[in-house]
């Protein structure tokens, strides 16, 4: 596809100010005149203050993710400019902007080479798979765990595998075709790409599909809303999986709004009767046509080091926001690696399992010897300035200090929720 300059914010944020600016290369009055893109970078201090909080923790988020959740969320959270705090919570909220840019993601200051990728994870330290436990939990949700696709890990390394380097996947070199992520299943809400080693050819695209679907055919629009499309997995997977879903949903008690496409419908969508074909025939073409004449928002970032994306993976409320997105180039680098990350809506049971993780973890940092008593006690503290009764107690009196937020506002059922 053509790629055409994009509506995007700029913010710069050192310890003292930043700025807002739309830089030059880039045309703020394109599609719609919306913004959806939003590059952020974070203050420097951030990633060395998290590292050492999560090596005096010392937990492995592969075998306990919901240890980490709460606990990282709150280190995080004292850390993180509240401007970035109030786009990630929009984000949640409303799916815009569509695609978030950060510098200076939290990770380790070593990454392993020239090995196995799954030996490279495990020699590592977790910085950054805290920190992406942390920012989802900052999104009130959560990294989905799929035991179907690498291992059930929460994070998945996105690189090179020996067994499938040849392949159009997540563990391969070829480039991917614009897609929907998890279209053959229970899709996530958003996904989270974070650069531990960059590669000079390969690249993460990016397609906003909102205007796209706006100027399809009413008839085609009211075909991709019926569930008549079959979907197999892609080449990441093991064992080949089938679903059949409607190419747009919608959720009427809460009017999201949510996509399933592939710029490439012919590889896994067939239609189970002729309109249906028709329907992916048509869909097929438009995208042909695309690759010539492009008039909508798409692009590409070669993640480094030390960037992240959280993209909304195609829903909204009431219209479509997001993107497709993909891999344009074939990875020369046998070292590139990627981490990703499924963010996802938590349930009770998740509620449940987290709150158990965080107790535990609290327990644990009252006999770390890891941890100075200074430290401990700003860990509890946060704890109980983040329980329901001290928030509420905050809200009625603002210019209270967190010792008299604790003191006067921590009830029983604050304590309840900590212990």
């Amino acid at each position: 596809m053509q790629s055409i300059n994009s509506s995007m914010k700029k913010i710069n944020h050192s310890n003292e100010a930043y700025k807002v600016t739309v830089p030059p290369k880039l045309n703020s009055t394109s599609v719609n005149n919306k913004i959806k893109i939003i590059e952020y970078t974070l203050p420097e201090n951030i990633k060395k203050e998290f590292q050492d909080f999560c090596k005096k923790i010392a937990n492995n988020p592969y075998d306990k993710p919901e240890y980490a959740m709460k606990i990282m969320e709150n280190k995080l959270k004292k850390l993180l400019p509240l401007d970035f705090l109030e786009i990630l919570d929009n984000m949640s909220k409303h799916g815009k902007p569509g695609l978030l840019l950060i510098n200076g993601f939290p990770i380790d200051n070593i990454i392993p080479k020239g090995e196995n990728p799954l030996d490279r994870r495990d020699k590592k330290e977790k910085t950054s798979e805290n920190a992406m436990l942390a920012f989802a939990s900052l999104m009130g949700r959560k990294l989905e765990s799929n035991p179907k696709e690498h291992d059930g890990a929460v994070v998945h390394q996105i690189a090179i595998f020996k067994e499938k380097s040849n392949t159009a996947s997540s563990k391969g070199r070829e480039p991917l075709h614009f897609h929907v992520e998890g279209v053959h299943e229970k899709k996530p809400d958003f996904l989270m790409l974070v650069g531990l080693e960059g590669d000079p050819k390969a690249a993460t695209g990016y397609f906003f599909v909102g205007d796209f679907l706006k100027d399809l055919p009413t008839n085609i629009l009211a075909e991709m809303k019926k569930p008549q499309f079959e979907i197999r997995s892609g080449d990441s997977y093991d064992v080949v999986e089938k679903g059949v879903f409607s190419l747009l949903e919608e959720d009427t008690s809460s009017d999201i709004l949510s996509l399933r496409l592939h710029d490439t419908l012919h590889e896994r969508f067939k239609g189970l009767n002729e309109i249906a074909q028709n329907t992916l025939n048509f869909l097929q073409e438009r995208f042909n046509q695309l690759k010539e004449n492009n008039p909508y928002v798409v692009g590409d970032i070669s993640l480094q080091p030390g960037q992240a994306i959280i993209l909304n993976n195609a829903w909204g409320k009431g219209e479509i926001s997001g993107a497709m997105h993909a891999r344009k180039g074939y990875a020369v680098n046998p070292d590139r690696w990627l981490q990703r990350g499924y963010i996802q809506k938590k349930d009770a049971f998740d509620d449940k399992k987290i709150k158990n993780g965080y107790k535990e973890a609290l327990q644990d940092v009252l006999k770390s010897k890891n941890l100075t008593y200074k430290e401990a006690g700003e860990v509890w503290r946060d704890a109980m300035l983040n329980t329901k009764s001290v928030k509420k107690y905050r809200a009625k009196n603002p210019n209270a200090s967190d010792a008299q937020a604790v003191l006067y506002g921590l009830d029983t059922t604050g304590i309840k929720e900590i212990i």
